[in-house]
């Protein structure tokens, strides 16, 4: 089991663990629509695209060649943050079959070692307001909300109430 740097080579892993986990984690959440018409293919594209430009930081938890989990990570892309200070997890993902083994956990921490290396003081991340499971994975951690909400409208109409959490890296 390890935690490395993803690869070009790994779009295919991340892709359909990145559909699996919003079907899964989503369904009450999210209309059905949405999440039934989720491809890993058409996700597998956007993954080569992104993980060949490498714009942003991608971890992957890899067990005997098999993705079980990844997650993406840089600095904050909020406006009212300063980027040079705030890093922001992007995205945490898992095989729903593996949830609540440590999975989660380990990646999360190299993320948070991986910002501090870099000089951020403090990580946010964005959770959606009704995800009970991932808000109280991130609160388990010491994350907290910090009172900042925003609604994100995909290219499908579908609304996405989201909230943000927020870290101390100092701790």
């Amino acid at each position: 089991m390890a935690v490395r740097k993803a690869d070009p080579s790994d779009a295919w892993g991340i892709a359909g663990i990145h559909v699996a986990c919003w079907q899964a984690a989503y369904r009450g959440i999210l209309p059905d629509n949405t999440l039934d018409t989720l491809s890993a293919d058409r996700v597998e594209e956007a993954w080569k695209k992104r993980l060949h430009e490498g714009g942003d930081h991608v971890l992957v938890y890899d067990r005997e060649g098999r993705i079980l989990g990844f997650t993406s990570f840089g600095a904050s892309r909020d406006e009212d943050e300063d980027p040079s200070l705030v890093g922001e997890i992007y995205q945490l993902y898992l095989d729903p079959g593996e949830w609540r083994k440590g999975i989660g956990s380990t990646l999360t921490a190299a993320v948070l070692e991986a910002l501090r290396k870099k000089g951020f003081s403090e990580v946010t991340l964005w959770v959606l307001k009704e995800n009970k499971r991932g808000r109280g994975f991130y609160e388990a951690l010491g994350f907290e909300s910090d009172g900042a909400e925003k609604v994100e409208t995909r290219r499908d109409g579908t609304v996405m109430n989201e909230i943000r959490y927020r870290l101390n890296l100092a701790l």
